[in-house]
């Protein structure tokens, strides 16, 4: 169910920050799914693919269960799901239309951050 969401403050852009324990491994990996660095230091990155950006931030443990994840709303999630699977990286689950109105798809990268795709749907998958 959706609720009316009230006015807010203006914000340019909120950008998720993924932790990692194996920082160099993580940003190599964002970086074969096309991913460009903007900015690195040993435990910190800015990456961007399109109007993406994500920041990697190194921890000395990922607490279990990890607990960072974020949404992508894009407009067309097919052609990013065939962009980043093009890459070989395990991880990604199928593209599916889901109850709630959306059609999706899942990306848990090798230090267990959760980045999940979506679009909206016109019509919720069980009217159908």
């Amino acid at each position: 169910m959706f609720h009316t969401v009230p006015p807010a403050p203006s914000v340019a852009v909120a950008l998720p920050i993924l932790i990692t324990a194996t920082f160099a491994e993580t940003l190599s990996q964002y970086r074969r799914l096309g991913f460009a660095p903007v900015y690195e230091d040993s435990n910190y990155g800015i990456l961007r693919l399109g109007p993406v950006e994500l920041h990697l931030s190194m921890v000395s443990a990922v607490p279990q269960p990890p607990c960072v994840a974020s949404y992508i709303r894009c407009e067309d999630v097919d052609a990013w799901h065939r962009a980043m699977t093009a890459s070989g990286e395990p991880g990604f689950s199928p593209v599916a239309d889901r109850d709630w109105g959306m059609r999706e798809f899942y990306f848990l990268d090798n230090a267990g951050n959760l980045l999940k795709f979506g679009q909206s749907i016109e019509t919720p998958a069980e009217n159908r």
